[in-house]
C-alpha cells in the first residue's frame, strides 16, 4: 500500500490496510509525530499494540487504562509510561507522539535528556510521565523501515505521521476539529 501525502504534509492510511512502510522513524537528526484516533472499547484486555515501527512500540494497558512508549530493544530502552486512568474506554481517543530527532544513546548522565525526546498527547493534551530505563536507553541511527498499527478490538479510524514535531497548539487545534 502507498500512503497517500496530504497538503500539510502527512501521510494517512487506509483504516483498511494494518502496515506500511517508512524510509525511517524515529532516526536521531529525524524528528516525526505519530497521530491516531482510535476506539478503545471497555471489552478489550490485557496489552494491546497501538502502534509500533521497528524498536517504537506505543501500547495500551487496559487495566491502568494508560498508555506506554517504549523505544529500543527487550535490553536495551527508554520508556514513557502516562498516568494511570489517562485513556478512558468506549469513546474515540486522539493520541500523537512527537520525537524530536534528538539523540538518544547509553550515557547514564543523559538518561533524562533521553525522555525528553519524546512526547506523548491524548486528546490534545501533554501527558506527564513516568519514565524507566534499561541499560540507560538505545542508540541507533535508522530503527524503522516497517510499522503496524492496531491490535484485535480496537477501531482505528485515522493514523497520520509527520516527518516533523507538531507543537501542542496544532496537536490541541487537530484534536478540538476532529481531525489529526
Amino acid at each position: 500500500m502507498i500512503p497517500a501525502q496530504s497538503l500539510d504534509g502527512s501521510l494517512s492510511f487506509s483504516p483498511l490496510d494494518s502496515s506500511f512502510n517508512l524510509k525511517r522513524l524515529s532516526s536521531t537528526g529525524f524528528s516525526s509525530t505519530v497521530a491516531l484516533w482510535v476506539y478503545l472499547g471497555a471489552g478489550i484486555s490485557g496489552v494491546k499494540n497501538l502502534f509500533s515501527a521497528n524498536l517504537y512500540t506505543l501500547e495500551y494497558n487496559s487495566t491502568q487504562k494508560r498508555l506506554r512508549l517504549k523505544y529500543g530493544t527487550n535490553f536495551n530502552w527508554v520508556q514513557l509510561v502516562t498516568p494511570t486512568d489517562s485513556i478512558q474506554p468506549d469513546t474515540w481517543t486522539q493520541i500523537q507522539v512527537t520525537y524530536t530527532g534528538g539523540q538518544t544513546g547509553v550515557a547514564s548522565g543523559s538518561v533524562s535528556t533521553y525522555y525528553n525526546q519524546f512526547k506523548i498527547y491524548i486528546n490534545g493534551i501533554s501527558q506527564t510521565t513516568s519514565n524507566s530505563n534499561a541499560n540507560f536507553g538505545y542508540n541507533v541511527s535508522n530503527i524503522a523501515t516497517t510499522a503496524s498499527f492496531g491490535s484485535t478490538g480496537i477501531k482505528t479510524a485515522s493514523v497520520a505521521i509527520w516527518s516533523a514535531v507538531r507543537n501542542q497548539t496544532g496537536i490541541l487545534n487537530a484534536y478540538n476539529s476532529g481531525k489529526l
